[in-house]
């Protein structure tokens, strides 16, 4: 986690974000790149006006970063113009970001046309892993961290992924699985899940099975019963267009959820 991107629109989802950017990057001696996106209608202006709106976006951010403690770090601002999903993977891509961190007011996702829908679809396609800011949240809070597992055998790049986190956080994991079916019975579920965790050589876990006819109510309600700090998931992250319409659990988790959440691509990317 040294390259860290935050979308900023200077509100206060923005600000948690960035608090909680800054603290990870002070922990593993990183940088910021922080990037604000205009609106189409600043940007569908003359070269003058254009301009002209960059620039006090740009005077903007230099008295809002101003209150964050920020002299020991690296901070990158740029000025992007276009749809602010696209643009945030510009410069995933461009600035070889590894970690972006997106600031949302949860359970109603975010209000400003900035923000829109656009956590869901920077879940579904980011190429490295995102967390979605709910609230002011420190690193030593994280202690508890539910992973919903899909019980794949090929998830071994996601769940290095997840160990990482875990040794991040020094934290404990909560293996997950939702049974949709009530006539099935949970055991079989529990012991799939105690050896998807031996074979990938998790530590410090605890396996559990809950019963929800809907996978991501399920794994809120679980969250919340054991007041956990984190729900971490893996997703598609497909960058294809059309993928950031489509449906995903991850995305609905981050967009839902009243606590932080991170979502990481279960394969890497090839870019």
């Amino acid at each position: 986690m040294k390259r860290i991107l935050i979308p900023c629109n200077f509100s206060l989802h923005s600000e948690r974000a960035i608090k909680f950017a800054i603290e990870i990057t002070h922990f593993s001696e990183g940088e910021l790149f922080i990037c604000t996106v205009l609106p189409p209608s600043e940007t569908e202006q003359s070269p003058t006006e254009k301009a002209s709106a960059i620039a006090k976006t740009q005077d903007q951010f230099v008295s809002f970063i101003a209150q964050f403690d920020v002299a020991q770090l690296t901070v990158h601002h740029t000025v992007k113009t276009g749809k602010i999903t696209t643009c945030l993977l510009e410069v995933i891509q461009q600035d070889k970001i590894d970690l972006v961190v997106m600031g949302t007011s949860g359970s109603r996702g975010w209000s400003e046309a900035f923000m829109g829908s656009n956590i869901g679809k920077i879940v579904r396609t980011s190429p490295v892993p995102v967390f979605a800011v709910k609230s002011n949240t420190t690193i030593n809070q994280i202690k508890n961290i539910v992973f919903p597992c899909s019980i794949n055998d090929d998830d071994s790049y996601l769940i290095e992924k997840i160990k990482g986190l875990q040794s991040f956080f020094n934290a404990r994991l909560h293996l997950l699985h939702v049974n949709t079916n009530p006539r099935r019975d949970n055991q079989a579920g529990i012991q799939r899940l105690n050896k998807y965790a031996e074979q990938h050589g998790l530590r410090q876990f605890h396996v559990n099975v809950t019963h929800n006819a809907i996978e991501k109510d399920g794994i809120m309600q679980f969250a919340k019963e054991i007041n956990a700090d984190l729900i971490a998931m893996g997703t598609h992250g497909n960058r294809n267009p059309g993928n950031m319409y489509v449906s995903s659990i991850a995305a609905d988790i981050a967009n839902y959820a009243n606590i932080l959440t991170w979502t990481c691509a279960t394969e890497a990317s090839e870019s």
